[in-house]
C-alpha cells in the first residue's frame, strides 16, 4: 500500500512539474547571426565582472558579462570582437554581422560547466552562429552553434548566478587576461 501511495505521489509531483514548465513564460531568441568566417574563437566569461585590467586594456566593467572574440588570445583587439552579451542587459553581435534564420531542433550538447571566471578557447569545423536571447528567468544567455544545429557553448547571465556551459571537445578552458 505504501509502494502504490509513493507512486501516485510520485507521480502527482511530475504532472505538477510539468504543468509548471508550460505555464512559464519561453526565453525570447533576440537575434541569430554570423560573422564572417572564422573557426577559432575566444570567450571570456565574468560571472561577477572584472576590475580595469591594464594588461589587455579592458576598462573596469562590474556587471556578469560575456565578450566573444575572434582567434586565441592574448590580447583581444578590437578588430577580433565578435559579440558581447550583458546580465542587466541584452546581447548584440558587432556591427556586419549577418542576421540568419530560426533554427528549428537545436541539439544541446554542453556537458562541462563552470561558474568562474575564465577564457574558454573553441575551434568549430564551421564558421558558428551566435544565438541572443533575453531569459525568461531573468537575464541574458548567449549560444554558439555550430551549423546546423549542435549547441556547443552556452552562456546563462544574470546579476547573480551567471554559468557557462560547453562541450569540450570543442572546446578548454584557460586563464583570463589579468
Amino acid at each position: 500500500m505504501r509502494r502504490v501511495a509513493l507512486l501516485v505521489l510520485v507521480v502527482a509531483c511530475g504532472a505538477a512539474s510539468a504543468v509548471a514548465a508550460l505555464a512559464r513564460p519561453a526565453d525570447k531568441v533576440l537575434s541569430l547571426s554570423t560573422c564572417g568566417k572564422a573557426t577559432h574563437y575566444t570567450f571570456l566569461f565574468w560571472p561577477h565582472g572584472h576590475p580595469a585590467i591594464a594588461s589587455v586594456g579592458f576598462p573596469a566593467f562590474p556587471i556578469a558579462h560575456l565578450e566573444a572574440y575572434r582567434g586565441v588570445g592574448p590580447t583581444y583587439p578590437d578588430g577580433h570582437f565578435v559579440a558581447s552579451v550583458v546580465a542587466n542587459g541584452v546581447g548584440a553581435p558587432r556591427a556586419g554581422c549577418v542576421a540568419v534564420l530560426p533554427i528549428a531542433g537545436i541539439v544541446y550538447h554542453g556537458k562541462s560547466s563552470t561558474t568562474s571566471t575564465t577564457a574558454l578557447v573553441c575551434t568549430f569545423p564551421k564558421a558558428p552562429i551566435h544565438k541572443f536571447v533575453r531569459l525568461s528567468s531573468g537575464g541574458s544567455g548567449y549560444a554558439v552553434i555550430n551549423p546546423p544545429k549542435l549547441r556547443v557553448v552556452y552562456a546563462q547571465l544574470k546579476l547573480a548566478g551567471s554559468k557557462l556551459s560547453y562541450d569540450a571537445s570543442f572546446c578548454h578552458r584557460t586563464p583570463p587576461p589579468k
